[in-house]
Order: C-alpha cells, then structure tokens, then sequence
C-alpha cells in the first residue's frame, strides 16, 4: 500500500463508512475504505436490522436518567452503566444529563426526522436496486404495549410526530392480535410506525460494498490505523498496519472506536460505547411476521427469513466486546416472553456490538476542528442503519465542496470544540 495515493481514504468499512466510500465514488472520487477487522465486523454485523423514519427521540431525553437510574437498581435491566475511572467518562455522563430536557429533545427531533427522510430515500433508490438480496421490507414496526402508563406515552409521541409528517397508527388489543398474532399477554394496546421497515445489516452493508467496488472503490480489510503525517492544517498520509497511504480527504467513520483515531490528531470527541446484545435463531417456528419492538423491555424483535433476531440493551462498559451472560439470557427472556410459541426456539448466534454515543444524542457529521481535509462521520447509537445511507450521501456531499444547509451546523464535531 506504501506509496499509493487516492482521493478519498475512509477508514471504518461499517454500513456509515461504506455508504460515505458508495456515495464520494459515485460522485466521481477515488475512494479507499480501510478497517481493522472487515466489513460489517462492528456494530453493522448483528444489530436489529430496523429501518425507523418513525423513530427521532434521542438517547438523550426528559425522563431517560429516572429510568437509566432504576435500571441500574435492577442487574437484568435494559440499561446498565460500568463504573470506571476515565475522567472523559464522567464528564461525558454529566453532558448527557444536561442535554436530557424539553428545549434540546424538540430540536433533536426535527433534525433526527430531516436526517431520517434523506436517509429513507436513499434506502428507497438502493431498494430498487437490489432490496430482495438484503432482505428490504416495508412493512411497519409493531410496539404492543402491556401497561396503559407506556401506551400513553407512546401515543404523546405519536401526537407531537405528526406535525413533523410522521404517520403512526394506534392499535387496540384486538387490531395488534389480528395483525401479529404471535403476540401474547395482557395487551392494552400498540403503535404502529408505517413507513418502518427491516434488512439484514450484515447482508446490505456486503451488499452495498460491492456496489462501491463496481464504482472502484478499494476496500482492505484487516487494516489498522495507528497514525497519521500531518502539515498545515491537514493530513498528508495515513499510517496503517500494512504501509503508508497518501490521501487528499479523509473520512473517519469507525463507529465506537472513532474517538481513538481523532486522538492521534490532538482532537477529543465525546462518543461513548453502549454494547448491546442480539441472539438470531434459525427456523424458529411462530415467529413475528412483521418486526416487533418491545419497548417496555428495549427488546427488538427481527424476522430475517427463515429466522428471528432478538437484539436489546445498552451496556456503556468502554471497548468491552465481551458477553455477559446475564445480559445475553435478560434479552432472551424478555423477548421470548411476549411471543408465542418462542420456548422453542434455539439459538445459532449469540453476538455483542458497540453503538457509538454522543452526549447530545445527534450524530457527528462533518469537518474535524483545526483540520481542512479531515471528516468525521458516526455517533448514530442505535440509528446507524437507518441513517447510515442518508449520512454518507451528505458527507460526500461535503467532500465534493457542497452545502447541506442546517444540517451542517447541527451535526459538525466543531460542537464539541471545548472538550
């Protein structure tokens, strides 16, 4: 590799890193993905799979720390924090408790819908191209409700949504029965997201890689970045584990491990690992038919063909991909609760992934601070499917030199100029 120059350098070949490399190279660019594992080898591989215009709350919202706090109490609670002594950490915990109000949660709703619907679209275009071999359905998102204090929130959320052009249905117990009838327990009710949908997210972003390769873009896998060559304002070369790399942009879309790579350039970023947790069963008989979202337990619910995904919690430990059993059997038993006939259903997969948070729980999208040719692209948390096309369309967007209005503000890591 030592000695090769290219436009583009994207290191990070998840489905936000694969999308940046798709869009700059059908743009025209010459574009070079790089990842320290392989692609889709992060929290693109095992994830839910949802595609969710309907969902814009941030992590960040009135309410969430009264509940992360009871969840604490409880070892087998969706939620759960690891003590650890990391100064970033802590300071990281009290920006996301100042950004849990009413005035930030409006405003993140709105630019969680505008990046949503630029995202849908683009999922819409590749659909077309090759949906069926990635699994893409449209079909809704189903959250049944079994106490009439969530289902009254869920319907708040709806409400508030609408102005914003999002359509939600709400359901009677006998309307959720009739449409998923693999629901069972004391229903009071549900909402139904209609323009949601589902993919496999290891499938789309391999599927999506290959796209990227038939406009030229080179991926190498099995690749580490642990250093650059800097001068004026910007990065001149990229080092890695197998050579230099000369390049006129860079684009670091490394999910959880983003903050790693801003280091070695003297800029701190404030995203955090939240792991979560998915178990996928082959031929699992009586799945759901449609995804199914489990709020009140934070457990997703995935067919994928001839199998079924569970996937839930948020685990914030650091870089710890390692599975707590625990964790794993928590998600087990409060999904298969609530579906019918899932006792026998026996696990292929048991997976752990990092989703990479930010404080305010809006994504970072843009130029990296002191830098002229560096970008940054991640902090999705629990969205990165769903807004990972919409993101690598803007970013490239922004390599080419073009505006992409409000967003622009909203997202840049210069936000985060004083950490």
């Amino acid at each position: 590799m030592t000695g090769k120059r290219t436009d583009v350098v994207v290191i990070g070949a998840g489905v936000v890193g694969v999308a940046c490399a798709y869009y700059a190279a059908a743009a025209g660019a010459r574009v070079r993905v790089l990842d320290q594992r392989r692609i889709a080898g992060g929290a693109s591989y095992g994830n839910a799979g949802l595609l969710v215009p309907s969902h814009c709350e941030p992590l960040s919202s009135p309410g969430i720390v009264a509940r992360g706090l009871r969840e604490l109490l409880n070892p087998d609670g969706a939620f759960t924090l690891r003590p650890r002594p990391d100064l970033g950490f802590a300071r990281w915990l009290l920006a996301f408790r100042r950004h849990c109000n009413e005035g930030h949660y409006r405003r993140a709703l709105e630019i969680h819908t505008r990046l949503n619907r630029i995202s849908n679209t683009c999922h819409e275009e590749l659909a077309a191209r090759g949906g069926d071999q990635y699994g893409y359905q449209r079909r809704g998102l189903l959250c049944p409700f079994f106490s009439a204090k969530a289902l009254a929130v869920a319907e708040r959320y709806t409400q508030r949504m609408r102005p914003l052009g999002i359509e939600f249905q709400v359901l009677g117990p006998n309307q959720v029965r009739s449409l998923e009838p693999s629901i069972q327990g004391p229903l009071v009710g549900a909402t139904f997201g209609v323009a949601d949908g589902r993919i496999d997210p290891c499938a789309f972003v391999h599927w999506l890689a290959h796209r990227a390769e038939e406009l030229g873009v080179a991926i190498a896998a099995e690749t580490e970045v642990f250093g650059f060559d800097r001068g004026r304002r910007r990065v001149t070369t990229v080092v890695t584990s197998r050579g230099r790399l000369a390049a006129d942009q860079v684009v670091i879309a490394a999910g959880a491990w983003t903050p790693l790579l801003t280091r070695l350039l003297h800029r701190r970023l404030p995203i955090e690992a939240a792991k979560g947790y998915s178990i996928t069963y082959q031929h699992a008989g009586q799945a759901p038919q449609i995804p199914v979202l489990l709020e009140e337990a934070a457990v997703a619910v995935t067919p994928l063909g001839d199998s079924v995904r569970l996937a839930g919690t948020l685990e914030l430990a650091g870089l710890d991909l390692g599975i707590r059993r625990r964790r794993a059997d928590a998600v087990e038993r409060n999904g298969k609760e609530r579906i019918r006939g899932s006792h026998d259903w026996q696990p292929e997969e048991i997976w752990s992934g990092l989703r990479p948070c930010t404080p305010d729980g809006l994504p970072v999208l843009g130029r990296l601070g002191g830098y002229d040719n560096v970008f940054v692209a991640g902090g999705h948390a629990t969205k990165g499917m769903s807004q990972g096309p919409g993101t690598g369309k803007l970013l490239a967007e922004l390599l080419g030199g073009a505006a992409i209005g409000a967003l622009a503000d909203q997202l840049s890591p210069r936000r985060f100029r004083s950490w």
